[in-house]
């Protein structure tokens, strides 16, 4: 996939994740199992790392570094987001939820475009 294509799916991204954030708590299903609430916090973010760090032409350290920075203050605003929402609340847990992913999509990004270069 090209790096346009990936910037385009990462822009995408970003907005899904503002739209979900929006949707009032009393409209989603309900996970009683914190550790599934978690995971799909860890999950979300670990594609959007992978997308951010694809959407780059050249990913050195410093820049995964910066992508890593600006994915877990997106999540941290997306958890403050989420408290201006209906029946939403804002949770330390989903914000370090959200880093753990940005830093495991970080790492097999990068895994990925070395088993991939030319």
């Amino acid at each position: 996939m090209s790096k346009k294509t990936f910037r385009i799916i990462l822009i995408f991204y970003l907005f899904v994740i503002l739209v979900v954030s929006t949707i009032p708590g009393g409209v989603l299903p309900k996970i009683d199992i914190i550790s599934i609430d978690k995971l799909l916090h860890i999950i979300e973010y670990f594609i959007l790392a992978f997308l951010a760090i694809n959407a780059i032409k050249i990913p050195s350290t410093r820049i995964i570094i910066l992508i890593i920075i600006i994915g877990i203050a997106y999540g941290g605003f997306n958890e403050i987001w989420q408290g201006m929402v209906a029946d939403r609340f804002v949770s330390v847990n989903d914000a370090i939820a959200n880093g753990i992913g940005m830093v495991i999509g970080s790492i097999v990004s990068v895994k990925y475009l070395l088993m991939t270069h030319d």
